[in-house]
Order: structure tokens, then C-alpha cells, then sequence
């Protein structure tokens, strides 16, 4: 997780300033790309950036979330060439904003814990945004389950939308329901 809206407790936060907040943006992509890269990742990837709930009544952190996903989905795009997607609670992270950008993400990662394993209907985000394949929803939140005699803590998702490489999605994830 990179930093977080300016009006939340995060220890790492973006400016309130657009402007500053959309260089950020571009700031953590190269970093994410470069990462990536280090790693041997190279070309083909999909970048989600987590982008953790914060005070949506806050017009001035509203405004300063979508410059910063704006610069981070444009420069993953347009500089690095590869697909942009961005994390975040339906209604906690406005994620509905992101579609009103310049540079909106290729695929949204939706956190609306309803327990209904489907990428529709979700919470303040109309069905009619991001409705080419291009949806994975975390359905339900940290719970503890075990595999193979190994308890792990994790969430539940399914994926109507690109994972990685780009060009290769889950569409039809037995995960998800379809309806």
C-alpha cells in the first residue's frame, strides 16, 4: 500500500494539492513499474494501486484522490505502456469517481464485503461503469480458512477482469456467480 488520501490517519499521505497529488500519482507508477521489472516482470502487467477508504464528504480529499489516480492510471498507460487498475471500497473509496477522470484505470478492484461472490451490483458503483471485463470484487474481508492442514488469513474474490498479464482475464471465474 502507497500512501493514502490526505484526509486519512495513514502514516504516508498524498497532498491535498492537485497538482502535487497527481505528480505523486505518476510518482508511485514508475515506482511500481520499476519494481516490477527488477523482479524479471516485464511488459504485459496490469498495476492496481490500493487505495484504502477515506472521508468521501471531503470534497478537497475527494479532489485530491482523483488527481493522484489519475496520475498514477495515466502514467502506467500512456509512459509505460501497460494497464492501469486501481483497489479500493466501493462507497469508501468513491471508486465511481474514477470513471469521471482523464485517465480512467482499465479495471477496477472493488472491496464491497456482501458476501455474494458476483462483480454486479455493488455498492454506489453503477453497473454501467467498467462493464467490458473489467471487474474483480472482494466480496468478503479477512477471515481465517485452511487448505492442506495451513490456516491462513485472507479475503474472497472473484475476477471479471484482468489479473496478469493484460490481454489475459478471469472471465468466467468459478469463483463468480453470474446473474
Amino acid at each position: 500500500m502507497g500512501p493514502q488520501a490526505p484526509c486519512t490517519g495513514y502514516g504516508s499521505r498524498f497532498s491535498y494539492d492537485t497538482s502535487t497529488a497527481r505528480q505523486q500519482g505518476r510518482n508511485q507508477a514508475d515506482a511500481a513499474v520499476l519494481a516490477a521489472y527488477d523482479l524479471g516482470f516485464t511488459g504485459r502487467n496490469v498495476y492496481y494501486f490500493d487505495m484504502e477508504a477515506y472521508n468521501t464528504g471531503n470534497s478537497s480529499c475527494r479532489n485530491a484522490v482523483k488527481a493522484f489516480v489519475d496520475g498514477w492510471s495515466g502514467r502506467i498507460k500512456n509512459y509505460w505502456g501497460e494497464k492501469a487498475g486501481v483497489y479500493g471500497s466501493s462507497c469508501g473509496s468513491a471508486v465511481a469517481d474514477w470513471a469521471t477522470i482523464n485517465n480512467v484505470p482499465n479495471d477496477v478492484w472493488v472491496a464491497d464485503w456482501n458476501g455474494d461472490p458476483d462483480v454486479w451490483g455493488l455498492a454506489c458503483l453503477s453497473n454501467g461503469l467498467w462493464s467490458n471485463d473489467q471487474r474483480l470484487h472482494q466480496y468478503r474481508g479477512g477471515h481465517n480458512e485452511t487448505w492442506g492442514g495451513v490456516t491462513m488469513n485472507i479475503d474472497n474474490d472473484c475476477a471479471d477482469g484482468l489479473v496478469t498479464p493484460h490481454g489475459h482475464f478471469t472471465s468466467g471465474d468459478p469463483a463468480c456467480t453470474t446473474e
